[in-house]
């Protein structure tokens, strides 16, 4: 499962996804962009190894909420 966020003030787009490791480990990666898509940062892994999907909400004041 994959979420999608935007920061339009930042120039910032934000991704979250499951990524499939092995049969039941699926950790949640997320990457960012700070030039509108052009160039993604490095996946950082949010979640243990058995978790599956996520969702995210950009704040009003910017705060990512994954």
């Amino acid at each position: 499962m994959e979420s999608i966020g935007s920061d339009p003030a930042a120039n910032a787009v934000y991704f979250a996804y499951t990524h499939k490791l092995d049969y039941f480990v699926y950790p949640i990666r997320f990457i960012r962009s700070l030039d509108n898509g052009a160039t993604w940062s490095a996946h950082v892994d949010l979640s243990s190894p058995n978790c599956n999907g996520s969702s995210m909400v950009v704040g009003p004041d910017g705060t990512l909420y994954v």
